[in-house]
């Protein structure tokens, strides 16, 4: 063999696949099956949630295979452990449909609006549009001004320009707070009711 050939170590390789299987079950819920399930006890609850009673291990996995279905221990914390009598593969999925659910809400979601200090009239009327939409989306805005240089001793200028940006706002239906400073920001919130 000259020593350019590779050569296959199991013990590395093995090495990697453990580890890879620990990140794995680090991202994935791990749930116990059927026979994994280890505890004496288990609180069984059917597939629509109705909850049975406390059963032994054993009889809970008989009602399951009479059942045609899977035993999945939901909570292994609790006294007794929480078990569930439905299919797994169902199961899996209901849970990975809740997680995306939950990922695609974004109920007070946030749009933020920067200006400058010396923004065009009709820059700012482009962005008091946008405000507009936004609002009638039932999203919050945030208007941002970013002062610099010499801007942040005429921070009055950028306080009345955020104040009259909002009285010309059309949308009747908002809360405002009072322009708030930041270091270098000066910033309003503004919600829909």
């Amino acid at each position: 063999m000259s020593g350019s050939e590779a050569t296959f170590d199991p013990s590395t390789s093995t090495k990697s696949f453990v580890f890879a299987l620990i990140l794995i079950f680090n991202f994935i819920k791990y749930y116990r099956l059927n026979k994994n399930i280890t505890s004496p006890q288990l609180r069984l609850v059917d597939k629509e949630g109705k909850h049975l009673g406390v059963f032994p291990r054993e009889e809970a996995l008989k009602m399951a295979e009479e059942k045609e279905l899977d035993l999945i221990e939901i909570n292994p914390t609790g006294n007794p452990p929480v078990a569930k009598i439905t299919d797994f593969g169902q199961f899996k999925y209901d849970q990975r449909k809740k997680e995306t659910k939950q990922k695609g809400k974004k109920e007070g979601e946030m749009k933020t609006l920067w200006l400058s200090a010396k923004i065009g009239q009709h820059d700012l009327e482009h962005k008091k549009l946008q405000i507009e939409k936004f609002l009638e989306k039932k999203k919050r805005v945030k208007v941002e001004i970013i002062l610099k240089g010499r801007e942040r001793q005429h921070a009055d200028l950028a306080l009345k320009l955020l104040e009259n940006l909002i009285k010309d706002i059309s949308y009747n239906d908002k809360t405002t707070g009072s322009p708030q400073k930041l270091g270098n920001k000066i910033f309003i919130l503004i919600e829909p009711l």
